[in-house]
């Protein structure tokens, strides 16, 4: 429950729009009754959480983006956030920081992503050469000199939500969800406007795994112009004394 608290709890105080959760299909009642009470909406699964790295592991991430097409309907919303759940929190309202004109009827098709402070590396071209997967010979090109896109921090409209499920689950359905989204991106291949944030600009801020960290003197997350990060995604990667 600690962590629905952070997450929700944290989402709450800024925003009192629909929220939607891929929910575990034997969570316990009380986790249901907190999201029931905060007017949470959930989809029901039979995956589990997995060890990291294993095939259901793998399965799961890629599950989670047929999820996001189903909920991110062009009949309800015009942008759409999706984000892990277990290491995310909300200092600010997400969507603030965007052009209004974006969420507008009709608007020209968007997606923004964020990025790890982590160059491009061997684990990722190592998940490319999977027989299963097989994009290194014809992608790795789009990859060099590159920073890793993380797959859990997405803000985008319905239609980009809908190619990249398509990618998941059909097309590439043998690769890794954050292999899918980086070569994708890098090779051009979204129909949309994509704007790649480095970490620590933009609404959302991937402070894992090689982020700077700033943080001030209430202990509250900033990006790197010493704004609060509307976002906070990976804060559970280290910790600072008193904190």
């Amino acid at each position: 429950l600690d962590r629905f608290v952070v997450f929700v709890g944290s989402l709450r105080k800024f925003y009192d729009g629909d929220i939607w959760l891929l929910i575990s299909s034997d969570a316990p009642r009380n986790i249901k009754q907190f999201l029931q009470d905060h007017n949470v909406k959930t989809e029901e699964t039979r995956e589990r959480l997995a060890e990291y790295g294993s095939p259901a592991w793998e399965r799961i991430n890629r599950v989670r983006f047929e999820f996001f097409d189903k909920v991110c309907d062009p009949q309800k919303y015009s942008l759409c956030l999706s984000s892990d759940f277990r290491d995310t929190l909300f200092q600010a309202d997400p969507f603030a920081q965007l052009d209004p004109s974006i969420m507008k009827k009709g608007a020209s098709p968007v997606l923004h992503l964020y990025e790890h402070n982590t160059p491009m590396n061997q684990w990722t071209y190592d998940l490319m050469r999977k027989p299963s997967c097989n994009l290194y010979d014809r992608y790795a090109k789009f990859m060099e000199g590159t920073q890793i896109i993380n797959a859990g921090s997405i803000i985008g409209c319905p239609s980009a939500f809908k190619q990249l499920a398509e990618y998941m689950r059909v097309k590439w359905s043998g690769c890794n969800d954050q292999v899918t989204l980086n070569v994708l991106v890098r090779a051009k291949m979204i129909d949309a406007s994509v704007t790649v944030h480095r970490q620590g600009y933009g609404a959302m801020n991937v402070v894992g795994y090689g982020g700077i960290k700033i943080r001030d003197s209430k202990d509250r997350w900033l990006n790197r112009n010493c704004l609060r990060s509307p976002v906070v995604h990976q804060y559970d990667c280290f910790s600072c004394k008193g904190s």
